[in-house]
């Protein structure tokens, strides 16, 4: 064997054990900042071995294949859909929904301080990042689910296209949001009207939502969701009525919520005498749990197990499928019948699981096109 014919075979190893260096000297470096290790996890694990994203295959469209349907059954519809797997880099847009109230002041410039080691590691991923405060009373640009522009910059958004020494200092300048926001935090709201906003013919937020992208949204308070005195909730402070919104607005979009809260039950973080924490985050734990992201501890210092299980969410986030509907077990033997077969070589992909709609691939999909049968009531 030549040497550039066995250089060329090495070189995904040497580039992972390089890879793998750089970040266990960056997460050495990286001490104290729960909110930064959990973003961390969250893009490490995004970028980590992914082909790129899956998507539907829009009948008519190039890959489209066509496909006839499964026999019919009784009781039962049969189905058929088009995915393929692309060459892309895995894209994902994150919104940071940040407390600016009194008690979150030294959290603000704990991210400020330590994230810009961590932008470094986001070579691989195509990225969007926004910022909202929970305040979503009217009245200036910092409220009501406007994106914040960053400091010394026409911009209100950053990405993977940026400057890398831009977007941290921009970032770093931008985070320290200040702590004269309103009281009444409303971190679910606050995420609708960001997001209606990005639907907007005009505006600052526009252009942020990308159909072929993973949406990831960071929710860090030390409060619940909160309403002023006397007032009723409404939909847009609903946790599945934001889930629904999302949904008949970008069909398919995998979504993960993850919170960074004072969890439930979790007294000594309650009454830390370090912190002002103002309540259990439930309602936005409970949004977490519908999206299957990760319930974080605003003041947790080992963050082991959190990064483990936001890693496992996020690549779950990106190598997922929204099926049209539930598969059944149509033959009572226990198995959902579902059959993904490669249309190219005819092999069948066998290393996936099923959980309601969705189609999880415990590894990333070789790039092509596939088909995906089976049966729903």
């Amino acid at each position: 064997m030549g040497l550039p014919t066995l250089v060329e075979k090495l070189e995904p190893d040497l580039n992972f054990w390089i890879y793998w260096t750089e970040v266990t000297v960056m997460k050495n470096q990286i001490k104290h900042s729960s909110f930064i290790r959990v973003l961390f996890t969250l893009f490490f694990f995004v970028g980590c071995g992914q082909s790129g994203s899956i998507s539907a295959v829009a009948p008519g469209s190039e890959g489209d294949q066509n496909l006839p349907l499964p026999p019919q059954l009784p009781g039962f519809r049969p189905m058929a859909e088009s995915i393929r797997a692309s060459d892309q880099a895995p894209k994902v847009d994150l919104l940071m929904v940040i407390d600016n109230s009194r008690s979150m002041e030294y959290e603000q410039m704990s991210i400020s301080n330590r994230f810009s080691s961590f932008i470094d590691q986001l070579a691989n991923i195509d990225w969007q990042l926004a910022i909202v405060t929970t305040d979503v009373r009217g009245g200036d640009q910092m409220k009501d689910g406007h994106f914040i522009r960053f400091k010394n910059t026409n911009k209100f958004f950053l990405s993977s296209k940026d400057d890398i020494s831009f977007s941290k200092r921009s970032f770093s300048e931008t985070i320290r949001i200040g702590s004269s926001g309103g009281s009444d935090e409303q971190a679910i709201k606050a995420t609708y009207r960001a997001l209606e906003r990005t639907l907007e013919a005009r505006g600052n937020n526009r252009f942020f939502v990308r159909d072929d992208a993973a949406l990831a949204v960071i929710i860090v308070s030390d409060a619940d969701e909160t309403l002023p005195t006397n007032q009723a909730p409404t939909v847009k402070n609903d946790p599945a009525q934001l889930l629904s919104f999302i949904n008949s607005k970008w069909p398919q979009k995998k979504v993960r919520f993850h919170s960074i809260i004072v969890r439930e039950g979790d007294q000594n973080c309650l009454t830390n005498p370090n912190d002002i924490n103002e309540g259990y985050g439930l309602t936005y734990a409970s949004l977490s749990q519908m999206t299957g992201g990760v319930v974080g501890s605003v003041c947790e210092q080992d963050y082991g197990r959190q990064l483990s299980s936001i890693g496992s969410s996020t690549k779950d986030l990106i190598r997922q499928y929204t099926l049209k509907c539930s598969p059944e077990d149509t033959d009572n033997d226990g198995k959902l019948d579902i059959i993904v077969e490669n249309t190219e070589t005819g092999v069948q992909v066998k290393n996936f699981k099923v959980q309601s709609s969705l189609l999880l691939f415990d590894q990333p999909l070789p790039v092509g096109s596939y088909k995906v049968e089976y049966y729903c009531k």
